[in-house]
C-alpha cells in the first residue's frame, strides 16, 4: 500500500503530494498529502515463480514473483532467488520457469505496481459543472469516491473501487480515479459512476489517431502511458529509461508529478531519480542519490521530449505547480539522507524559471521536517504542507516574496482541494451519537471557518479520507 500514512509512520519518505490532483494551467484543486511510490520500497510479491534461469547471466532483479526467463542456449532457467538482483539473461530458447521463489524484499519497481500518480488532459472539455471528488480508503482493499456537488450540498453519486490505495483526480474538465496498486485509471462520470477503467500496463495499441489525449505518469515505470480516453486505450508510451540512474535499486526513474500549460502546448513532469531500496530498517531513510532530481518537458502536440532536462537542487520531489502568470514551477521536495546524516538535508522549495531554466531554493526547513507539498493559490500565494518530527500536520499560508512561511493555520480540513478562489473544500468530522461521523466541509481561508457541505459522505463511516480532487 502506497498511503501517506504507511510513508509517515515508516519515515520512508517518499511522499508526493498528487493524491487528488488537478494538473491543470489553472490553480484548480488539489487534494491533500499522500504517498506516490510507496512507503519503504515496494516489497516483492513473493510465492510466484523465481527470476531469471541461470543458464546464461545472473537473473533480472528477483521480485519473488517474476517469471523464470529463458537461460542462454535453452538450458533450464533454474528457481530464482527470490529478490537477488542481477542483469538479464541473455536470450535462447525456451527455459522453464523458476520454482516459486521467497518475497522479493525491496524488489525492483519493474516487477512491482506501475503506480500511476498525475494524469492530465491535453485538451479541456467545456462547460462543466464544479464538483469535487472526495475519497474514504479501508487501507486495505476498498476505497470509495463520493461526487459532490459543492454548491447544492448534495452527493451526486458513488463509486466503490477494489483498491485500497485509489486517489482521485481531476483535469480538463475530467474526473479520475488512479488505482495506484491496481495499475487502472478509472474514469468518473458526472453523476460519479465508473463510466470507463484503463489498464495503464496494457500493450499500447498504436493508433495514428487520439481525439481525446491524456498524459499518465507512473511511478513504478520508465515511461510515460499516453491514453486514448475515446477509445479507453493506452495509445503509445514516451520512454523515460535515458534518465535512468546507473546502479539505482528500484529500477525507476520515479515519474511524479505532471503539470499542463495547453496555451503553450507543453507538458511538465518531475523525475525523483531517488534509490527506494535504500530506505531500510531499522530507520527507513532514503539515502541522497548519486544524481540530481529533473524537470522534463513534453510537447503535447508531438508526445516528443523536448529541451534539456533541468537539473533540482532539492531532492525527491514531492509537488509541482504550475505559475504560469510568474513563467516558473514551484516545486516542494521531501529530502534525503546524507550518508552517516542524522537530520534530512535537500528538502524545501525550490522555484525553476520556465524561460531561462535557472532554479532558486527559496525555502529550506530549519528542523527536521517533511515538505509533503503546496497548493498553490495564483500568483505568489501559496499554502505549504509539512510534518514535523513528530508527525503533526501544519498548513502554512505563504507569500513567495516573503522570507518564509509563517504560523500554521488552524482548522484545515484533511486532504483539501482549492477552490479557486479564497477557500479550500475538504474532509472534516462531526459528532453523532457519542461518536464522530466524516463530513465534507468548505474552508473560508480569510475567516478560518468551515462549513459543512454534507455529512457521511460515504456509505461506510469506517473509512478514512484518501484525497479530494475539484473538477470544473
Amino acid at each position: 500500500m502506497n498511503t501517506w500514512k504507511t510513508g509517515i509512520l515508516l519515515g520512508a519518505l517518499v511522499l508526493s503530494f498528487n493524491t487528488g490532483c488537478s494538473d491543470d494551467d489553472e490553480p484548480a484543486g488539489t487534494g491533500g498529502a499522500s504517498s506516490s511510490g510507496g512507503a519503504a520500497g515496494s516489497a516483492g510479491s513473493g510465492g510466484a515463480a523465481g527470476s531469471a534461469g541461470s543458464g546464461g547471466a545472473a537473473g533480472s532483479a528477483g521480485s519473488g514473483g517474476a517469471a523464470g526467463s529463458a537461460g542462454s542456449g535453452g538450458a533450464a532457467g533454474s528457481a530464482g532467488s527470490g529478490g537477488a538482483a542481477g542483469s538479464a539473461g541473455s536470450a535462447g530458447s525456451a527455459g522453464a520457469g523458476g520454482q516459486g521463489g521467497a518475497a522479493g524484499g525491496t524488489g525492483g519497481a519493474s516487477s512491482g505496481p506501475a503506480n500511476p500518480t498525475s494524469i492530465a488532459v491535453v485538451t479541456a472539455v467545456s462547460g462543466v459543472a464544479e464538483r469535487l471528488l472526495v475519497a474514504g480508503t479501508d487501507f486495505a482493499t476498498t476505497t470509495e469516491i463520493a461526487t459532490v456537488d459543492p454548491v447544492a450540498k448534495t452527493v451526486l453519486g458513488r463509486a466503490s473501487i477494489a483498491d485500497g490505495d485509489a486517489v482521485p483526480a481531476a483535469s480538463g474538465g475530467l474526473g479520475f480515479a488512479l488505482e495506484r496498486t491496481a495499475d487502472q485509471v478509472d474514469v468518473l462520470g458526472a453523476d460519479g459512476s465508473i463510466t470507463a477503467t484503463i489498464d495503464v500496463t496494457a500493450s499500447p495499441t498504436g493508433s495514428a489517431t487520439n481525439q481525446q489525449k491524456a498524459y499518465v505518469t507512473l511511478y513504478g515505470r520508465d515511461h510515460l502511458a499516453v491514453l486514448d480516453l475515446t477509445e479507453h486505450s493506452v495509445q503509445k508510451r514516451v520512454d523515460l529509461s535515458s534518465f535512468a540512474v546507473a546502479g539505482d535499486g528500484d529500477g525507476s526513474v520515479d515519474a511524479d508529478s505532471l503539470v499542463i500549460d495547453r496555451a503553450g502546448n507543453r507538458a511538465y513532469m518531475s523525475l525523483g531519480r531517488i534509490d527506494r531500496s535504500t530506505i531500510t530498517a531499522p530507520d527507513y531513510k532514503l539515502a541522497c542519490p548519486n544524481a540530481k532530481s529533473l524537470i522534463i518537458a513534453l510537447d503535447t502536440t508531438t508526445d516528443a521530449l523536448v529541451g534539456a532536462p533541468i537539473e533540482l537542487e532539492l531532492v525527491n520531489p514531492t509537488s509541482v505547480a504550475l505559475d504560469l502568470a510568474n513563467a516558473r514551477l514551484i516545486v516542494t521536495a521531501a529530502g534525503c539522507y546524507e550518508a552517516g546524516g542524522a537530520a534530512r538535508s535537500h528538502a524545501g522549495v525550490e522555484l525553476v524559471d520556465l524561460t531561462t531554466g535557472a532554479t532558486t531554493v527559496r525555502w529550506q526547513p530549519a528542523a527536521d521536517d517533511f515538505v509533503s507539498g503546496l497548493l498553490h493559490l495564483g500568483g505568489n500565494r501559496v499554502l505549504l504542507n509539512r510534518f514535523d518530527p513528530s508527525f503533526t500536520e501544519h498548513w502554512t499560508l505563504w507569500d513567495l516574496t516573503g522570507a518564509g512561511p509563517g504560523d500554521a493555520l488552524i482548522g484545515v480540513p484533511t486532504k483539501p482541494a482549492f477552490d479557486g478562489a479564497d477557500g479550500l473544500f475538504g474532509v472534516g468530522s462531526a459528532a453523532s451519537g457519542g461518536g464522530a461521523v466524516p463530513t465534507v466541509v468548505s474552508y473560508a481561508l480569510a475567516t478560518k471557518a468551515s462549513d459543512t457541505l454534507v455529512s457521511q459522505p460515504w456509505t461506510s463511516d469506517s473509512l478514512s479520507a484518501a484525497g479530494t480532487a475539484l473538477v470544473r
